[in-house]
């Protein structure tokens, strides 16, 4: 049996955990000489929840979309290639995966995950959990490596 993934999304975020992501989602597109599509979601400057809207918080700016841009340039650079194509988007991070993938007609999800446990998970959720459970297509979760998570701690 030959697994073949046409179009595989790869959500970023910049960190080491998404660039070990981003290697592996290369390497699986490569060999089936598939689309990569990396994507990354950036917060609202405003979040609208429940048709009530929240003020930003204090310090933040919204980004400048052409440094973004360079930003995710520079960050898929060692795997770009014909079959790379950018995305930035706005707004919940794992709602706008699942869009993505819906819209690419992903075959597969490849993307890292930070494992955090306890209270962090509690505040923050987990965006790669919630797209485990309601993606429509495979998800492959790639966990940081130990000197990466030791870092991030």
């Amino acid at each position: 049996m030959e697994l073949q993934f046409k179009t595989v999304l790869c959500p970023v975020d910049f960190s080491d955990t998404a660039r070990e992501a981003l290697r592996l989602a290369d390497a699986l597109t490569r060999a089936s000489n598939g689309r990569l599509i990396v994507l990354f979601v950036g917060a609202p400057a405003l979040m609208v929840t429940d048709g009530v809207m929240a003020a930003p918080a204090l310090g933040t700016e919204e980004p400048d979309p052409d440094s973004l841009k360079g930003q995710l340039r520079e960050f898929v650079k060692p795997v770009i290639g014909e079959n790379v194509e950018l995305r930035i988007d706005y707004g919940n991070a794992a709602e706008e995966i699942l869009e993505h993938a819906d819209q690419c007609h992903a075959d597969l999800i490849v993307m890292g995950t930070h494992g955090r446990t306890g209270l962090g998970r509690l505040l923050l959720g987990s965006v790669a959990e919630h797209v485990l459970r309601r993606a429509r297509c495979p998800v492959l979760l790639v966990k940081g490596s130990s000197t990466s998570q030791a870092a991030s701690a």
